[in-house]
């Protein structure tokens, strides 16, 4: 199982904005775009509310210095009001859904990416923090989509896909019926294949279940906050599962000549959207784990490989903790 940090919503470029996080209205802002797009921001409402309104700074996100009402609606993994309305009227059920092309896609289909990975979108927030009264602007994990099925849309008949996905920008646009790897992934409907654990394949997290012991022990929170003017791609690698890596490097794409400092953060890559973990390349020894020296070292560890004890634990381990732990219903 993968796991793929995806950089989705808002940046600097494509809105020109953070998202204010707020612990009680907790979301993305997808990007601008206004190709052939029909889906307008004023739109986005969840119960009644505007989300650019509620937590963005100004009521028109900017690309190229031009104001832009439309947008680029995936990720798709949570349903917006008139969508919610759409889906009950035609009786369907709303699967999570995310599309991907061009050299991101490339990257995707390079590095095997398939059924039962999960992707975790991540985004550009402001955080107000009360204590310190400080803003802090951070990159936190929002949103994650368990694969079951991928769509290579160019080659299967994409108006059975337009028709059940009918606001998948992906599926419905022209502008992607030239791209030759236009692939649209779809969400398991529950976790793992699990039902009994009542846990979809596709969601949002809670931030503030998630921030009961503050910023700086909140697990969806990637950049470092340790130093207030720390930049928001100094990631706190130590965190995430608390992961030792092999000779001081990340294991993950695009980061692969990053270097770990003596705090367990690095600097990860502005540039790309899709940041794949390489297997078995972030290792953790378990808190009881008699041979934890070894573990640390692994590559001198003999008993890594054939370990009865299972004191290995993957990243994918910490990707399906988080969800268990943190998913919103």
């Amino acid at each position: 199982m993968k796991v793929i940090l995806s950089r989705k919503g808002v940046d600097s470029k494509y809105g020109g904005y953070p998202i204010t996080l707020n612990p009680d209205c907790f979301y993305s802002i997808p990007i601008p775009d206004n190709k052939e797009n029909d889906f307008e921001y004023k739109n986005l409402n969840v119960k009644g509310e505007n989300l650019l309104e509620k937590i963005y700074k100004c009521k028109k996100c900017k690309l190229n210095n031009n104001d832009y009402t439309k947008c680029h609606l995936d990720p798709l993994i949570f349903p917006f009001d008139n969508i919610k309305d759409e889906y009950e009227k035609t009786k369907k059920e709303f699967i999570g859904t995310f599309g991907q092309c061009g050299v991101a896609q490339s990257h995707l289909c390079k590095n095997n990416v398939g059924v039962n990975d999960i992707f975790l979108f991540y985004g550009w927030f402001e955080y107000y923090a009360e204590k310190n009264k400080k803003n802090y602007n951070i990159n936190v994990i929002w949103g994650y989509l368990q694969i079951d099925k991928i769509i290579h849309l160019n080659k299967e008949n994409s108006k059975e896909w337009q028709q059940r996905f009918p606001y998948q920008p992906h599926c419905i646009y022209d502008n992607y019926k030239n791209v030759s790897n236009n692939n649209l992934y779809i969400a398991k409907k529950w976790f793992n294949d699990d039902e009994k654990n009542n846990i979809k394949g596709f969601g949002l997290f809670d931030f503030k279940k998630a921030n009961e012991n503050g910023l700086a022990n909140n697990p969806l929170v990637l950049t470092s906050t340790e130093d207030y003017n720390t930049k928001r791609t100094n990631w706190r690698i130590k965190d995430i599962g608390e992961i030792s890596l092999k000779n001081k490097q990340i294991g993950l794409s695009w980061n692969k000549d990053r270097i770990i400092d003596s705090n367990g953060c690095f600097t990860a890559s502005p540039i790309g959207q899709e940041f794949i973990f390489q297997k078995n390349d972030n290792i953790i020894p378990k808190p009881d784990c008699k041979k934890s020296e070894k573990c640390q070292n692994y590559k001198n560890c003999k008993q890594v490989a054939t370990c009865k004890n299972k004191d290995i634990k993957e990243v994918s381990d910490w990707a399906i903790e988080l969800i268990k732990k943190y998913h919103r219903n």
